[in-house]
């Protein structure tokens, strides 16, 4: 019996469009500081007193005193309170009294907080009895990885000495969002600035890359397009229905886990839902195997859909959103690496441009106005060559296709950069390629985003590359990039793909690696994140000011300045060029650079900010290889390695009497130093000295005796014990830790979390409505009983006009069940009034509760509220309507149909893309919907259209222009046919055709293939030479003859055409 062959048949339609400083405040990471107060009155001579607390949740009135008969012999006074890891501090003081010795030399009271979010209120000031002697007075404020800081005063008095050498009060603010009141402080930013993150690499430790991303103030990310659409969507309904989220098993390298997975569009952003969560450069994919096997076969309106309905499934403007989306994306990269063979699937430039970038950039802003489009990161040669000529033919190609109308289809211009990623100093030059390019075609100005660059820390024949290297590498590119004015740059990757193989580059290119523990993955910071830390953190808030002179960068030497009037900080750094990490002589590779600072000082740290020398005066020799190191010019130094500790103490505890260091090591892990168990009395060796089950450290920070047992104590009559608000994460100070109403003990009772305000969650969906003059909308309030106690709730609007609106009953006074949600509707409607005055009036939504128990008792009340704004607006808003295709309409057909707020008389224009004039037609007067249908146009023809609506109060809509496409009328039912066919004579294969419009229409059918060993042709009406007709909404089965007798393979592939009089 002859074999069996298989073959695919793919119908073609032809296509035409393709100092020093001696008062300190430090804080980071916590959720909010306030009301902290610090006095330095007469200072003291040597006293160390200090307070450190990590990892708190609250901390409230914690005094830290000098007593009144303290010692007056005293030669130095360092009064400290640290506060690590805190999401709310207040009232923390820490003053010096009044008749302390006034021969003190210097004076150092200090305050350091870490991660805080929010830190309002704090006052350091030197009284006005202050000794008149002091040589140097230095009040200092320092905030790191703050999101808002307000209110922080800082001053002398007017009776301060009046004979001080110095005197500088200075705050000091790294990584905050908002700074308010705040004189000098320029805003900040996250830890990090981007990174690239390959979630999927993180399913078994969602919960550590929510948590480490949040340094970054972008992630760039992607899902795919495959799973999204398995088949070609042409309605709203299928989209609805799209696969947005889906379980998927993935198996992790690191530590060769098998994970399942929320996977999907959906699943990564909801990744990014925190507050705290960083931006998302949403990746999307340029091709769908499911639509075509070659993606150069995918047409211009599928790629229009996919990149439309993820963009207004993720805009944020409430129609078709994300479920519980709260953080829209904005920012989207049209595919990845086009000019790489290894990323674009064999896509060429042209169709790119065409049927890739030009549709999406379109899309993206048809969908969200405020979209920021990036086309694909180009590679641009690679690691071994430097290449900007795909870059020219791409932006030669869009300014052909109406670019320089459509802002060239791009908001950033990005490019991926690995070329020679050992010798980063090439940079500059290769930058200057594409600048050269840009400014060509007239984009001198158009921002550029690196959206990968790295080096993997790999181990393989041609050599290593260390940590170390790695980091170097980063930071001297980063720099770089500083210099030419990269507005962002992405790191690739965050965390590596399998840290067991190094000698694969792609595994290790994370910043992070990976460790397995009793077979669990933890991720690990390499000494990049270290590096990149101290870099940003130094560099923070100054701009880039000069870079040294092409002939010493030509002997290997770079030295950057960043700085401003006041500081200054000096990078810098030698290289021989010949590729970090795999030459053997790394070590003694080094030159010597001389201090040019004039008649200041300065601190000089290495690249991990460890200090080498605190007092480097102008004219000091400074040796540097590779690794960076920086010179921070008449800045503070911040000294973490202070040790205050007696070496009587530290000898009895195991310590090094001559290791400055260990002061502030945590031996036994309870949140306080050496240092601060010293101060407290307790056991550096053991994480709870009195046995009651809570840590020292946490005991410190709640102000509970760490030496005493006091487990039982309810100090606050919240029904539970101090062990008790220890294990659940409350203060054991506070009966209402979250202040939402109900006390903690009561909230353990019900199920709640104590720590959280969530009684009663509210939000207005849309917070700024617009509503044209004698229109109406609608506002979208979410409300939520997120308490296992049922509340009575009344629903209220203040700040607008109370004609404006309507709260209908079922909305305003209601009964919400335990854990129960809903949305309601509050009515806008304008008065019938042109004269209205338009713009912008804010407005807030409240709802008070009251909680009652089984007896009507009132058990607790509360108020929650949410703030909008509405926007009058003298012009009709225009919204899309679905055309309910209640009829068959010819191929050369158009029907547009839209919405508007007020009525409105609308006009439509259109013309053929390419050509000069529009032709106008009268759409519909003085209504709300509007529908318009053209006949008899081109076939298989892209058109131009807009709309004008004109309302009664004299306002004007023009929609943006939009490109549409009429159809062809003859086509295959199947866009692939597969068939099995023996190794014999003539075979008839069976398909169909049809005839979509309302006119007959005559056609040809023809095969293209280039196989020698077999025949394949088309007999019967409409084969070569015997054209017939179809008429309208025919469907005719045609055969296919096939000739296999001599075939030499087991898989064909061609191509069927159809030619029709459509043109």
């Amino acid at each position: 019996m002859p074999r069996k062959l298989f073959a695919v048949a793919v119908c073609l339609l032809l296509l035409f469009w393709s100092g020093i400083c001696a008062a300190q405040i430090e804080v980071e990471d916590a959720g909010l500081v306030q009301d902290i107060a610090l006095e330095a009155l007469v200072p003291l001579p040597e006293i160390a007193t200090r307070l450190y607390v990590e990892y708190a949740t609250v901390i409230t009135d914690i005094p830290l005193i000098y007593p009144a008969d303290v010692l007056t012999a005293a030669q130095d006074v360092t009064s400290r309170i640290e506060v690590e890891y805190a999401s709310v501090i207040t009232d923390i003081l820490l003053e010096y009294p009044g008749d302390v010795i006034a021969s003190a030399g210097n004076a150092s009271p200090r305050i350091e907080v870490e991660y805080a979010s929010v830190i309002t209120d704090i006052l350091l000031e030197y009284p006005g009895d202050v000794i008149a002697s002091a040589g140097n007075a230095s009040p200092r404020i320092e905030v790191e990885y703050a999101s808002v800081i307000t209110d922080i005063p800082l001053s002398y008095p007017s009776a301060v000495l009046q004979v001080a050498e110095d005197v500088r009060p200075r705050i000091f603010v790294e990584y905050a969002t908002v700074i308010t009141d705040i004189e000098n402080i320029p805003p900040s930013i996250g830890l990090f600035s981007s990174v690239s993150s390959h979630w999927y690499n993180w399913a078994t430790t969602f919960t550590q890359f929510k948590d480490i991303t949040s340094r970054f103030e972008f992630v760039r990310d992607g899902a795919w397009w495959n799973a999204l659409e398995p088949t070609d969507y042409t309605t709203a309904e299928q989209w609805s229905s799209g696969v947005w989220s889906y379980p998927y098993t993935i198996q992790i390298a690191n530590c060769s886990q098998t994970i399942t997975y929320d996977s999907g569009y959906d699943g990564l952003v909801q990744k990014f839902q925190s507050p705290k969560a960083p931006d998302l450069l949403l990746l999307l994919d340029i091709h769908n195997s499911n639509l075509a096997a070659d993606p150069n076969n995918i047409t211009y309106d599928q790629y229009y859909d996919y990149v439309h309905q993820v963009v207004e499934r993720y805009d944020g403007d409430g129609i078709d959103d994300m479920p519980d989306l709260l953080r829209p994306v904005v920012y989207f990269e049209i595919g990845n690496e086009v000019d790489s063979p290894q990323h674009n699937h064999g896509l060429s430039q042209e169709n790119y441009v065409l049927r890739r970038l030009i549709p999406a950039y379109l899309a993206a802003k048809d969908a969200n106005p405020n979209a920021i489009v990036l086309n694909a990161g180009l590679v641009l040669g690679g690691d071994t060559v430097f290449d900007a000529a795909y870059l020219e033919n791409m932006l030669s190609l869009i300014q052909a296709n109406s670019g320089e109308q459509h802002d060239f289809y791009l908001d950033k211009l990005a490019i991926h950069y690995y070329y020679d990623p050992q010798n980063p100093e090439y940079f500059q030059q290769n930058f200057n390629q594409v600048k050269a390019v840009m400014t060509s075609h007239g984009l001198a100005s158009k921002p550029i985003w690196i959206t990968e660059y790295g080096i993997a820390t790999k181990n393989d024949a041609g050599g290593q590359i260390r940590e170390e290297d790695q980091a170097s590498v980063l930071v001297r590119e980063s720099a770089l990039m500083d210099v030419v004015g990269i507005e962002r740059a992405f790191i690739y990757n965050l965390k590596d793909v399998d840290s067991n193989d190094p000698s694969n580059w792609e595994n290790v290119y994370g910043l992070y690696g990976a460790t397995c523990e009793n077979g669990i993955e933890t991720p690990k910071e390499k000494k990049s994140i270290v590096s990149l830390k101290v870099f940003r953190g130094k560099t923070r808030g100054l701009p880039f000011e000069s870079l040294n002179s092409a002939s010493e960068r030509n002997n290997g030497i770079y030295r950057l300045i960043y700085g401003n009037a006041t500081r200054k900080v000096e990078i810098f750094w030698y290289t021989a060029m010949d590729r970090t990490g795999i030459n053997p002589d790394y070590a003694s590779e080094s030159t010597t650079i001389t201090a040019d600072i004039g008649a200041n000082t300065a601190v000089l740290t290495d690249m991990e900010g460890n200090i080498l020398d605190s007092q480097v005066t102008d004219k000091t020799d400074i040796v540097v290889g590779e690794q960076p190191k920086y010179l921070e010019i008449n800045c503070y130094l911040q000294d973490r390695d202070l040790d205050n500790i007696p070496d009587s103490w530290e000898l009895s505890h195991g310590l090094n009497p001559d290791e400055p260091a260990d002061a502030s090591l945590d031996y036994d892990h309870d949140g306080l130093s050496n240092l601060d168990e010293y101060l407290q009395g307790t056991d550096p060796h053991n994480p709870d000295s009195d046995g009651d089950g809570m840590s020292d450290g946490w005991e410190v920070l709640h102000g509970l005796d760490p030496s005493s047992n006091d487990a039982i104590v309810d100090a606050d009559g919240d029904g539970l014990s101090n062990l008790q608000e220890y294990q659940y994460g409350t203060d054991p100070h506070l009966a209402d830790t979250d202040g939402d109403g109900m006390n903690d003990g009561d909230e353990i009772a019900y199920g709640s979390d104590p720590t959280v305000a969530d009684a009663i969650s509210l939000g207005v969906k849309n917070k700024n409505v617009v509503v044209s003059l004698q229109g109406n909308n609608q506002l979208l309030v979410e409300i939520e009983n997120t308490h296992g106690v049922g509340k009575e709730v009344d629903l209220s609007l203040a700040g607008l006009d109370p004609s404006w609106y309507t709260i209908t009953e079922p909305n305003q006074h209601f009964y919400l069940i335990p854990f129960e949600y809903k949305v309601l509707h509050i009515q806008l409607h304008l008065p019938l009034d042109c004269g209205l005055v338009t713009g912008e009036t804010p407005f807030t939504v409240t709802a008070d509760w009251i909680a009652r128990d089984s007896l009507g008792n009132i058990e607790g009340t509360g108020t929650v509220s949410d703030s909008a704004s509405l926007t009058v607006t003298p012009n009709p808003n225009v919204y899309h309507l679905v055309d309910p295709h209640d009829q068959v309409l010819a191929s050369n057909t158009i029907v547009a149909a839209w919405r508007t707020d007020v009525p409105t008389t609308s006009y439509f224009y259109y013309r053929e893309a390419g050509t000069d004039d529009f032709i106008q037609v009268e759409a519909s007067i003085d209504t709300l919907e509007h529908r318009v249908m053209i006949e008899d146009l081109k076939y298989f023809t892209f058109y131009e259209v807009y709309s004008e609506n004109h309302s009664a109060c004299g306002g004007l809509t023009v929609s943006e222009t939009q490109v549409v496409k009429t159809g062809k009328a003859v086509k295959f039912v199947d866009h692939v046919n597969e068939f099995w066919i023996d190794r014999d004579y003539k075979q008839l294969v069976t398909m169909t055709i049809t005839n979509t419009d309302l006119l007959p229409h005559t056609y040809q059918l023809t095969v293209e293939h280039e196989y020698q060993d077999i025949v394949v042709g088309f007999v019967g009406d409409g084969s070569p030479g015997r054209e017939a007709t179809l008429e309208p909404g025919e469907i005719r089965e045609v055969e296919l003859f096939v000739h296999a007798q001599d075939a030499e393979k087991t898989l064909y592939e061609f191509y069927l055409k159809v030619v029709s009089d459509e043109g």
